[in-house]
């Protein structure tokens, strides 16, 4: 059993999984895009060199049969298909649990016959389907300060402590690597702040947050970007980059990272966020 959703540009959503209005008969582009594969020639030698490969990007179709009311259910879909418009298409099964993203290329179907069904074409510019939720990893741990039943002494007692890692691991369980969204959240005066990963390769900014500043760094490929947000306003500081900068991927598995700063350490919280990607579901 599968679950099929989707999802036009308003956060409009049509669940057309065991919908007693459609019938889903084939979608086609689930397992994993092509590749296109460059190569050289050696010479008068047999055979070509490798020189780069890269996944082209996905094209799926839908083959829908309206039922009941068949008029009305498919002039229902023209809301969520709409040609050249955005769309989100949501699929789970019973190992994975995916969404992605693309534009209607094609919308056809044959009203003269007794079973209609529409055939509808969807272009994803990015090939991998990501996970339902967003993973957040924070590396700061909060250690409880009590539990029930207790007793306060006249000097007090913390209800909890921050507790700064030296590592946090951050598990990638897609196919391919990642980009990743990370936050700097200052909350006191943070001098310098430094990413590290386990084999000292570092994104670091020449720059001094105040209580309520954000930084935030976005390594996805075609998105990179690096903004501090002070007061709701942001403000591009590609400019405060410290040299050679790392711009982050999660490999599938493990990967360790961690930070620090020149000064301001214990008022530093920071968070990844990623999704992980895909080839096929």
């Amino acid at each position: 059993m599968f679950k099929l959703i989707v999802e036009n540009a308003k956060g409009e959503q049509l669940t057309l999984s065991n919908n007693k209005n459609y019938i889903i008969s084939d979608i086609d582009g689930l397992t994993p895009a092509a590749a296109n594969i460059n190569s050289s020639v050696i010479g008068l030698g047999d055979g070509e060199l490798f020189e780069s490969s890269r996944v082209e990007k996905r094209s799926l179709s839908l083959s829908i049969m309206p039922r009941g009311d068949v008029e009305k259910n498919r002039i229902k879909l023209y809301k969520f298909f709409k040609p050249k418009h955005y769309v989100k298409i949501y699929y789970a099964n019973s190992s994975r649990d995916v969404f992605i993203e693309g534009y209607v290329e094609s919308f056809e179907g044959n009203f003269f016959t007794d079973k209609e069904v529409m055939e509808i074409g969807i272009l994803c510019l990015q090939p991998y389907f990501k996970s339902a939720e967003e993973i957040v990893t924070d590396l700061s741990n909060i250690l409880g300060g009590f539990s029930f039943p207790f007793a306060i002494n006249a000097a007090g007692i913390p209800f909890s402590e921050i507790i700064r890692v030296e590592y946090e691991n951050i598990y990638n369980g897609g196919d391919v690597e990642s980009g990743v969204i990370i936050e700097l959240q200052a909350e006191g005066d943070v001098v310098n702040p430094i990413i590290y990963d386990s084999i000292s390769s570092s994104l670091g900014f020449k720059i001094t947050l105040a209580a309520g500043d954000v930084i935030r760094v976005n390594t996805y490929k075609g998105s990179k970007s690096a903004v501090l947000i002070q007061n709701g306003l942001e403000t591009n500081i590609l400019n405060k980059l410290m040299p050679n900068p790392t711009w982050f991927r999660l490999d599938p598995g493990d990967n360790l990272l961690s930070y620090s700063c020149d000064s301001g350490a214990d008022a530093l919280q920071v968070r990844f966020y990623h999704y992980d990607l895909y080839e096929g579901v």
